[in-house]
Parts: structure tokens; sequence; C-alpha cells
């Protein structure tokens, strides 16, 4: 199932992109880290990072808000 849902998302992502949603990100229980999607292009997503515990992420929509990784993955 875990194959699967990650062919999906990469698969998805680019429609997201093309849409105009301006970030994605894809929580992976299994390796505890976030990956995340900005800089929305034709063709998917121009920025790709990898955010593990115990990072802090930042949304796009409120920059001035820090996001502990360990608070998303639990």
């Amino acid at each position: 199932m875990a194959a699967r849902s990650s062919r999906f998302h990469r698969q998805v992502k680019p429609l997201y992109a093309r849409s105009g949603v301006p970030e994605v990100w894809r929580v992976d229980l299994t390796v505890r880290s976030i990956a995340v999607r900005r800089d929305p292009a034709p063709g998917g997503y121009r920025t790709a990072d990898v955010v593990p515990p115990p990072d802090h992420l930042s949304p796009v929509a409120f920059s001035d808000l820090l996001v502990p990784v360990d608070a998303i993955l639990g």
C-alpha cells in the first residue's frame, strides 16, 4: 500500500503545482520526516526538501510561524 500511495503522490503533485498550490507537505511516518514541496511551476514544484525532527517548518502562508516537526509526527 505504501508504494501505491507514494506513486499516487508523485503523479498528483504536478497537478497541485499547475493549479497554483504554493506548498505541499507530505508526512512520512515510516521514516519520521516531512517532504516539503514549494515554488510551483507547470511541470511540478521547483524546490523539494525533506525535514526530519528536531527541525522546524514554516508554512509559506504564515512565515512567522515555526512548527516543530516532532509536533506533527507525534
